[in-house]
């Protein structure tokens, strides 16, 4: 998909920019003694079950350009396919954290909050508005919650049609963890370049194919790159 051209017509890329310097202005100012809020499993579960309802399906068919709808890769639709995916993404970013000597859980915690948004609206859904489509709104949410600012800007840099580089670790590794859960619920068994250490590639776990049908090009490469820069 040529991100470039799409955004043209939706406007996502502003509305993800507009929010990074609303970020960036909050914390040029912020008082550095002030602590970060994280939110505890109450507050996830809560907001689970707003963004999230374990009954919600989405039909994504005409929407997302590889989806052809239930009976294909019908099962993004589904909102138990999005819990599980982020629990998959989280556990791999909380092995990642202990391996890199990170905080595991604000890096779990980025991994079960960053696709919250997506099934209620999807960036590809052109009636849903940019300041509202994924990722910004649940970004917007944990920024407003009062999260590590790396936190916010990872769940906005994973998102590959926002076209934002990777800012920090988290943001690297929500990336590669992101991806890789992706293609292996596809079924897919990526193999990664000999250079990426194996104390990093064992972080990874494969999630259970339970998708069909979701092709994006760069999935491997986006991942690859993540991990080589988490390997530095």
């Amino acid at each position: 998909m040529d991100y470039g051209e799409f955004d043209k017509h939706f406007g996502r890329r502003a509305a993800a920019q507009a929010l990074r310097e609303e970020i960036d202005a909050a914390w040029a100012v912020r008082d550095p003694t002030a602590s970060s809020m994280m939110p505890g499993d109450d507050v996830i579960a809560a907001e689970y079950e707003q963004w999230l309802p374990e009954s919600y399906f989405n039909c994504l068919k005409g929407q997302h350009p590889t989806c052809q709808g239930p009976g294909s890769c019908g099962e993004r639709c589904a909102a138990a396919y999005w819990r599980q995916h982020s629990k998959d993404v989280a556990a791999m970013l909380e092995n990642l954290a202990t391996a890199l000597g990170e905080d595991r859980d604000l890096w779990r915690i980025t991994g079960l909050l960053h696709d919250l948004d997506y099934l209620k609206s999807p960036h590809h859904d052109p009636d849903a508005s940019s300041e509202q489509a994924h990722p910004v709104a649940i970004s917007r949410w944990m920024f407003q919650f009062g999260m590590p600012r790396a936190a916010v800007l990872a769940v906005l840099e994973h998102s590959p049609h926002l076209g934002m580089p990777a800012s920090s670790k988290l943001s690297h590794a929500l990336i590669a963890c992101d991806e890789h859960a992706t293609m292996t619920a596809d079924g897919q068994m990526p193999h990664y370049p000999s250079d990426i250490p194996q104390a990093i590639l064992g972080c990874l776990s494969d999630s259970a194919p339970r998708i069909d049908g979701f092709v994006r090009n760069d999935m491997l490469e986006r991942a690859t790159v993540a991990l080589r820069a988490l390997a530095a």
